[in-house]
């Protein structure tokens, strides 16, 4: 049904078992990070950097052990951090932490990103220098696609090898994480062959006899099941997408052809945004300065993609000037198919305590789109969604274009739950808050830009993973436009629109049938004029697909009785969220 990879050990291989973004805020003292990244057992490296203030780029691994630290953005040597210590267990959930500043400092914002040992995606490896040419075994099965080796025991730079990087004219060219630099000519003296599948070459420049190294290895993998691809693009003067044939949620970039330029990471918990006709990316971190989080801007890019990345052509560190080589590092989203409805979906409900902000949480998990309504006041939902970001909103009672909240709507960046200010916190008010993440199988979000090529429709990537059964439509950058519904009764294109009564409408259709949608692809219909327009030009649009996935979630319909009926469902447990609406005449939409 869904996309696997295998990795040696005979695991299906999810980015969500070997990759995590986790967000945590400092408390001065000691913390445990849970986020289901199994170090203890099968190893790997955790990567911390302070958001809110300067401080340097901490990197721990389980090869070099607990509480040594190195650091990307310094040529110094690895330390014992002593009293107060840092990293101090690596653990088969997470990793726990004690009160050093630089990764528990009172009060203070982190990001952490955990790499886990896995074929097919990342590798840790130590050795000792002797002076020569020198082949190193890895476990990744797959060629690298980036080499990250430092020098432990005394100062040296990170030399870095990436594919897209070439040969000068015989051995690999190289660049320093821990610098702005461009790219080094490679000499034989360095990276002294083009790895494997099983081993990489160094030559005796950075195999010093006597010194000990350490080298992170990130793999390339482009088959439909792979989770991380390293690769290049060339800036344009316009727009590029990048195609990785998937999502991501972490990208790595740095242009190489000029000097000065830095390394760039960007991830979807701080917010890496679909930014049609908007600010298109969120907070930047840098891995080679010490240097505090640059807040978002129209600048900031990469933006996501459903099949990759966008980047726009006004920023340096991504996209000017025209005819610059820029390499990536970028990691498939979430792709574990949940096993319970409790890893997926979660309704809250709380009382305004005009407190500001205010976390909700509670949900189990990163939620990616908020259904949020009143309870005690005459008031329509509001659907908010990770991949616009902090404050964006649409109301389904309306046909209004998107709105950027003014009163300190929801931001996204918790990992149980979401944040409140202002106008979905005031004063004993009573809120529902119905907290959906994005899986395959059950549920995706898609944002695209209206582009008809004929009346016969067009194509449009999702990641759901299934044909999708139920999908959801709003124009987010024109007015008076409808919330087109589609899909539902065996994906059978014409629909319903949620922000009236209205009864089934076979005028359309929007939606193609199943000999259209596929479990990669949505098909869309022009259909300009009607109540059912989602493919208008230069229009942005989001969709939101909905499928059956056993035991978990049931799309479907019924006739009605008069009396009473049971709707078989599949849930051992019973529903917890039921969305009803009658289709052969007119009737609200019900929601339980």
């Amino acid at each position: 049904m869904f996309p696997i990879a295998s990795n040696s050990d005979d695991e299906t291989l999810y980015s969500d078992s070997v990759f995590s973004t986790y967000l945590y805020t400092g408390n001065g003292s000691t913390q445990t990070i849970t986020n289901g990244i199994d170090l203890a057992g099968k190893g790997g490296m955790v990567w911390i950097k302070e958001r809110s203030v300067i401080a340097y780029n901490c990197l721990f691994d389980t090869a070099r052990g607990a509480n040594n630290v190195l650091w990307s953005n310094a040529a110094n040597p690895q330390i014992n951090i002593g009293s107060p210590a840092a990293l101090t267990a690596f653990n088969s959930n997470g990793f726990n932490l004690s009160s050093h500043p630089d990764v528990n400092e009172n009060t203070q914002t982190f990001a952490s990103w955990t790499f886990r040992k896995a074929a097919k995606f990342f590798d840790v490896v130590t050795w000792t220098g002797d002076g020569t040419d020198k082949t190193i075994n890895h476990n990744l099965g797959i060629a690298p696609g980036m080499i990250y080796i430092k020098k432990t025991n005394a100062t040296g730079n990170w030399w870095t090898y990436h594919r897209s990087l070439g040969l000068g004219p015989t051995y690999p060219n190289f660049l320093y994480l821990n610098t702005t630099g461009s790219v080094n000519s490679g000499g034989g003296g360095f990276f002294s062959g083009v790895p494997t599948s099983s081993q990489f070459f160094v030559g005796p420049d950075i195999n010093t006899s006597g010194d000990t190294f350490v080298a992170y290895l990130f793999a390339h993998d482009t088959s439909s099941t792979g989770i991380i691809q390293c690769g290049s693009y060339t800036s344009n003067g316009s727009s590029i997408d990048v195609n990785l044939g998937w999502e991501p949620q972490f990208v790595l970039v740095k242009e190489v052809s000029t000097a000065g330029r830095d390394w760039c990471i960007i991830d979807n918990m701080r917010g890496m945004l679909s930014g049609q006709s908007q600010p298109n990316a969120g907070p930047v971190l840098f891995p080679n300065t010490s240097g505090a989080e640059l807040g978002a801007s129209s600048t900031s890019g990469p933006a996501i993609t459903s099949t990759g990345f966008n980047v726009v052509y006004s920023s340096s560190n991504f996209n000017y000037p025209s005819g610059k080589t820029y390499i990536y590092m970028a990691i498939r989203r979430p792709n574990k198919p949940p096993t319970s409805g409790t890893q997926v979906f979660s309704p809250q409900i709380y009382t305004g305590n005009a407190t500001n902000p205010r976390n909700i949480t509670g949900f189990g998990f990163p939620v990616d789109l908020i259904i949020q309504g009143y309870r005690n006041q005459v008031a329509g939902y509001a659907f908010y969604y990770r991949l616009r970001g902090a404050g964006f909103y649409l109301s389904a009672s309306s046909t209004g274009i998107e709105t950027n909240g003014s009163l300190g709507q929801p931001s996204f960046a918790l990992q149980d739950g979401f944040q409140v200010a202002f106008g979905n916190n005031s004063s004993g008010d009573l809120f529902v808050s119905e907290g959906f993440k994005r899986a395959p199988g059950f549920f995706d979000v898609v944002c695209y830009t209206g582009a008809p090529t004929a009346y016969s429709g067009r194509s449009i990537s999702h990641n759901l993973g299934v044909m999708p059964e139920l999908a959801i439509f709003k124009a987010r950058s024109a007015a008076s436009t409808t919330w087109s519904v589609g899909g539902f009764n065996n994906c059978d294109g014409t629909g319903l629109i949620l922000n009236t009564t209205a009864a089934f409408n076979a005028s359309g259709p929007l939606f193609g049938g199943p000999a259209l949608n596929t479990a990669t692809n949505m098909y869309i219909a022009k259909n300009t004029g009607t109540a059912f327009d989602v493919d208008a030009s230069g229009v942005t649009y989001v969709a939101y697909l909905f499928a059956t996935l056993a035991g978990i979630s049931k799309v479907g319909s019924y006739t009605g009785n008069g009396g009473t009926q049971n709707i078989e469902c599949g849930f051992a447990a019973g529903a917890r969220f039921v969305l009803i609406k009658r289709t052969d005449s007119t009737g609200d939409w019900y929601v339980w």
